[in-house]
């Protein structure tokens, strides 16, 4: 193996390639991904007769920015 293709999209057909010659086998991305929205990503390795076929589709919801509470309670924990 010499290296990794990483391609990611929407939930449509459509992947666009993300990153080659990526060495490592964790990635992350500089790509702004929209919160709440579902995202594909796929990987093809190269070696020196070529490229594979991609693998398995890893679905992930990028994640969102929590809710600011509504009411806070506070409890009194103790002897005092």
């Amino acid at each position: 193996m010499i290296d990794y293709q990483i391609w990611y999209g929407l939930q449509s057909a459509v992947f666009t390639l993300l990153d080659t010659g990526v060495t490592t086998s964790s990635y992350t991305t500089s790509v702004t991904l929209v919160p709440g929205e579902k995202y594909k990503f796929r990987v093809q390795s190269r070696n020196s007769v070529g490229l594979s076929l991609f693998s398995s589709e890893l679905v992930v919801i990028a994640a969102r920015i929590p809710d600011i509470p509504t009411a806070v309670l506070t409890e009194r924990l103790g002897p005092n």
